[in-house]
């Protein structure tokens, strides 16, 4: 098993705003894992990049995972 590190969300320096694109930039700054924030609410309308970005990342050797608000949990 190997150590995978990278940001908690989309990095600053990365031109677009999309899950999608800021795993490229990710990539490109030499990093291989990415945390997707959506601690304060998880929005519909970003379900779809979340899909993108997990086909994506289990194609590829990119470790992504999701930290969600706390009384989402509840709901299981």
């Amino acid at each position: 098993m190997s150590l995978k590190l990278g940001p908690a969300g989309v990095p600053l320096s990365c031109k677009g705003r999309t899950i999608v694109e800021g795993m490229d930039d990710i990539t490109v700054l030499g990093l291989d894992a990415m945390e997707v924030q959506t601690v304060r609410t998880v929005q519909p309308h970003h379900f779809d990049q979340y899909w993108q970005a997990g086909i994506l990342s289990w194609k590829s050797d990119f470790e992504m995972n999701m930290h969600g608000p706390y009384y989402a949990e509840l709901l299981r």
